[in-house]
């Protein structure tokens, strides 16, 4: 074989390796926060050059760059590519407001994995529309948008698109994807609550997930529910979108309300929690009469029934000692039961008494005396606690402090 032949032969073999490997056209876009003339797409696929891959702007300060890449990615994320922009006097680079991943190791660099098809820049139509991933959903029916690309030659499998928000799944939704465009929009056809939601794009193997936020309605509460506490009240803060109103009615499990003024659309409302499940709305009238509800918050308080024990040595005769409960207390103010109890190590034959107040043989040795004492209300609720008193070489005895260890 002569050097053509297998030079024919290598060149063969490795642009068929290359086929082998799945690439794709994928357009970047980016707004920068100022406006710019120029813009450029930076990453591992161009060495960092920032004037390697200048971008075009196609209006409203939005730039574009088609780049092919491979699905084999590049150096620092197997499968995927490291990138960012930039734009002239920009010091530090920025990533992709639009993209969640990123690397902080490595100047928090975007990433984008290259799949067979890659989903780019999944959203709420809000949240591009502000080009940032923070930004708050304004309606209970947002559009979810993303960009589908699939491998150079091919074309995305609409029937094989599901999206699902929070625990609903929708599916048949190929009429959503536009092939020329290559973009997917699917407004979500049920109303979501005000609050915190996600949403999970599936297109063949490829998965994308985004978290939003919902504050939508006539009148809201913007102070984030489902979880408990301790305290006793909670400050609850909301918006009305009317600008004529200036009172809201807070309203406490369908029962207690609290009214307060509304300040530039705004209010804060100081609101006492009982025990359990605190279900909270705020309620308007609007220009016209009408009644307008919030979506509904919920605030769980806690509340510890439980006594608290306390025990401690009084004092000593020549052969007993005198021990006290008398600051045990319960916070609902309920008769509460003694039990003392003897520490295996160092017993004082105190098992059986049960009494506020307790006897206990003075020990006969110098040394460290433990005891314990449980208290109990009538619910059954429960705490115990230890305590020790110190015989001295010379006899005299000294109380310790209680340790205390709630059932």
């Amino acid at each position: 074989m002569n050097r053509i032949g297998l030079l024919i032969i290598l060149l063969t073999l490795a642009w068929t390796a290359v086929m082998a490997q799945d690439t794709v056209d994928i357009t970047f876009r980016y707004r920068p926060p100022t406006t710019q003339s120029a813009a450029s797409l930076v990453g591992e696929f161009n060495g960092w050059n920032n004037t390697a891959a200048p971008m075009t702007n196609i209006g409203n300060n939005t730039f574009t760059r088609t780049v092919r890449l491979l699905s084999t990615g590049a150096a620092y994320t197997p499968g995927a590519y490291q990138y960012k922009f930039y734009y002239s006097g920009v010091s530090n680079w920025p990533n992709d407001p639009l993209n969640p991943r990123f690397d902080p190791s490595r100047n928090n660099n975007s990433i984008i994995a290259v799949r067979n098809p890659t989903i780019y820049q999944l959203a709420t139509d809000d949240q591009v529309a502000a080009f940032s991933l923070t930004a708050l959903v304004r309606t209970k029916t947002p559009v979810i948008s993303a960009y589908i690309f699939p491998k150079v030659g091919s074309v995305v499998d609409t029937a094989a698109l599901t999206l699902r928000v929070d625990t609903t799944l929708y599916t048949s939704i190929g009429h959503a994807y536009d092939f020329v465009t290559k973009q997917f929009q699917f407004q979500v056809p049920a109303p979501l609550a005000n609050g915190t939601h996600k949403a999970v794009l599936t297109a063949g193997p490829a998965a994308d997930s985004v978290t939003f936020t919902v504050q939508a309605g006539f009148v809201q509460i913007t102070t984030r529910g489902g979880f408990s506490t301790r305290w006793s009240q909670r400050t609850i803060l909301g918006a009305v979108e009317g600008g004529s109103i200036d009172s809201v009615k807070l309203v406490r499990n369908g029962i207690d309300s609290i009214a307060a003024p509304i300040v530039n659309k705004t209010y804060t409302v100081l609101v006492p929690l009982v025990e359990g499940m605190n279900t909270l709305r705020a309620v308007v009238r609007d220009s016209l009469g009408g009644l307008q509800v919030s979506d509904p918050i919920t605030i769980t308080r806690i509340v510890d029934h439980a006594p608290i024990a306390s025990a401690r040595a009084l004092f000593a005769d020549a052969t007993t000692i005198s021990l006290t409960a008398a600051n045990s207390s319960d916070p609902d103010s309920q008769t509460i039961t003694y039990e003392w109890r003897d520490d295996p190590r160092t017993p004082l034959v105190l098992t059986g008494q049960t009494g506020s107040t307790a006897v206990a043989s003075k020990p006969t040795q110098a040394g460290e005396y433990f005891f314990g004492l449980i208290v109990r209300d009538p619910n059954g609720n429960a705490d115990t606690t230890t305590a020790y008193h110190l015989r001295r070489g010379d006899g005299r005895v000294r109380g310790g402090d209680a340790r205390d260890g709630r059932l």
